[in-house]
């Protein structure tokens, strides 16, 4: 009997004691569970530019929550202590210790990135304002000039900011689940979502840190090709490069070598002597009449490549060796050029961002024959001093960053140092494939005229999934040609009035075995992908289609959350993207489970459609 209530006792006290503990961690949760809104509120803040603001400020708030809850946990009673070293029964002390812990982290981070946006971009962001109070200044940039010293010095902060975001991210990732408590699970999925996208994004503010003291010259001047090119003449890269110019920077200090019209530099019959990237020689040696010039050879959608091409095809032409390229179109132009106008005497209106892309792709070759040869010399005398020396600083920098992301704006580096740091931020304009189905249509134009400007491509592609795991596709374009009438020669030709004639390249994985492909260019391979071409010719108001049929082995790959088909596809920067439609067909007896955005599931499948402004990956899992 004496046993009995011994054992009942111990029972009593046991939950006592772990009632105890239970307490102290529901407490201690009270205390936290608003620290992920407040810093997703300081993470937003700070990546605008500006310090948070309130009061408390939200930084301070979490900063101040999480100091709190880790003192009431270094002081809690002995039954907090207990209940933590037994198997089970500790998972919510487990949780509350994690959570503290990743909070603390997360909030150090914070602090030390706050302290980092004051360095660059100085008092004014202690403000909340987004921009230097002088409208063009900040620390970071001055007077023209970069100031590497300062990039330099933010290096090892944002090493420790790395840091101490992945142990945050590992703490959440510690958090165990508990039995019928499904708000901690709840918290951990968005705090996982929220973790992980900081660590990434600050991972890359890393790479383009260690990048940018190297490429804006710390250790030697360094001199660069700007290729200007033009969307309404397409290539693969975005346009054939109708100007040019060459920029050398020293320490952070830009200075414009000169630049022009390309026909200054480069020869119609192009550089035999040149030696070209096979991926470029492919085209040349496949399609009559093309020459290695400097203004076309940049048929391969992937930036490096033709980059490289250009470095070879300079040496020949001018002598000159380059230590990268900065290629750009009217729309990063325009982008960065804020509220800042250009005067060019051919026009009787200024050029501003909203009307500068129908200008240069577009109403210039409307000028007579001299006026137009000498317009590319004045665009970029005119836009150098806006690229070079932007106003708004922050703002102008965000829409550098849209313009990488859109391509209007492709970086190549010759230092294999720098060019590995640039293909991790995707900045380079490579080709990026990814485990699954992959997509990448590019238009190359092959005649003297610019009817890009009113042509338009859109795409349907349609995808069997196998229970295999191997697909079989079929991408339909189609290609319109909106020219209209009585335009000048310059615009629509001087042979057949308007007509556009070009090649079509749909890159797709490097195992596709073509099933029914246009004949004409034969299919071949570029790096990772398989290529199949072909020649067309489309006059306006006669569209025209090609049908690409293949299959493609092992797209399909399990994960926890079931069959994953993902598709990466990129895309070329022109004057109206592609306008694409994906429609999957799932095996028979599956049903989807969960889509990215874009998606739209039915019984036996899905459909997803999107405008290629960006490249993008996206999932759908059944």
């Amino acid at each position: 009997m004496w046993s009995l209530v011994g054992l009942g006792a111990l029972i009593v006290i046991g939950g006592i004691v772990v009632a105890d503990a239970y307490r102290q961690s529901f407490h201690v949760y009270q205390d936290v569970k608003g620290i992920p809104d407040q810093l997703a509120r300081a993470r937003d803040s700070l990546s605008k530019g500006q310090v948070p603001t309130g009061q408390p400020d939200p930084l301070t708030a979490a900063t101040t929550i999480a100091q709190t809850a880790q003192a009431d946990i270094d002081n809690a009673d002995f039954t907090f202590a207990l209940v933590g070293r037994i198997p089970f029964l500790n998972r919510p002390v487990q949780a509350i210790r994690s959570g503290v812990e990743a909070a603390n982290q997360e909030a150090r981070a914070a602090s030390m990135l706050k302290d980092m946006v004051v360095d660059v971009l100085g008092p004014q962001a202690l403000t909340g304002k987004s921009a230097p109070a002088d409208g063009g200044q900040a620390p970071i940039f001055h007077n023209g000039t970069v100031d590497v010293q300062l990039l330099q010095s933010l290096i090892p902060k944002l090493e420790q900011v790395v840091s101490h975001l992945q142990s945050g991210d590992a703490a959440i990732r510690a958090i165990p689940t508990i039995p019928f408590v499904h708000q901690i699970a709840d918290l951990k999925t968005k705090a996982l979502g929220e973790s992980s996208q900081a660590v990434a994004l600050a991972t890359k503010t890393l790479s383009g840190v260690k990048l940018l003291p190297s490429f804006l010259g710390a250790d030697r001047p360094k001199t660069y090709f700007l290729a200007m090119q033009n969307n309404t003449d397409q290539r693969a890269t975005g346009g054939a490069v109708l100007g040019y110019g060459f920029v050398t920077i020293d320490h952070g200090k830009m200075r414009f070598d000169g630049g022009g019209s390309i026909n200054a530099i480069d020869n119609p019959l192009g550089y035999p002597q040149a030696t070209l990237p096979e991926a470029l020689s492919w085209y040349l040696q496949h399609i009559p009449l093309q020459h290695s010039r400097i203004a076309n050879s940049n048929w391969s959608p992937d930036f490096p490549t033709a980059a490289r091409g250009w470095s070879s095809l300079l040496r020949a032409a001018t002598g000159q060796q380059i230590d990268g390229v900065i290629a750009l179109d009217p729309y990063a132009i325009a982008a960065m050029m804020g509220n800042q106008r250009m005067h060019i005497p051919f026009f009787s209106f200024p050029i501003t961002k909203r009307n500068l892309v129908q200008v240069v792709e577009n109403q210039q070759y409307t000028l007579p024959t001299s006026e137009q040869v000498e317009f590319p010399r004045i665009l970029i005398q005119k836009a150098w001093p806006i690229v070079s020396n932007p106003h708004p600083f922050l703002a102008t920098i965000k829409s550098f960053q849209t313009a990488l992301a859109e391509k209007h704006l492709q970086i190549w580096s010759a230092d294999e140092a720098d060019q590995q740091l640039l293909a991790r931020l995707k900045w380079d304009g490579a080709i990026h494939t990814n485990q699954g189905d992959y997509l990448y249509l590019t238009d190359n134009k092959l005649t003297a005229n610019k009817v890009d400007y009113y042509t338009r491509l859109s795409a349907n592609y349609r995808v069997n999934i196998a229970a295999s795991g191997a697909i079989t596709s079929r991408y339909q374009v189609q290609m319109t040609n909106q020219t209209p009438p009585n335009l000048p020669k310059n615009i629509a030709g001087s042979n057949r009035y308007g007509v556009n004639n070009a090649v079509l390249s749909l890159y797709v994985p490097g195992r596709a075995i073509p099933t029914e492909i246009p004949p004409g260019l034969p299919p071949h391979v570029e790096g990772p992908v398989k290529v199949f071409s072909r020649k067309v010719s489309v006059v306006p108001g006669s569209p025209l289609q090609l049908d690409f049929g293949y299959r493609v082995p092992r797209v399909i790959f399990p994960t926890s959350q079931g069959r994953v088909y993902q598709l990466t596809i990129q895309h070329q920067p022109m004057v109206h993207p592609v306008e694409l439609t994906v429609t999957v067909t799932l095996p028979k007896g599956s049903v989807p489970k969960t889509a990215g955005p874009g998606w739209t599931v039915n019984e036996n499948g899905a459909t997803f459609h999107a405008v290629l402004s960006k490249d993008l990956v996206t999932q759908l899992v059944f």
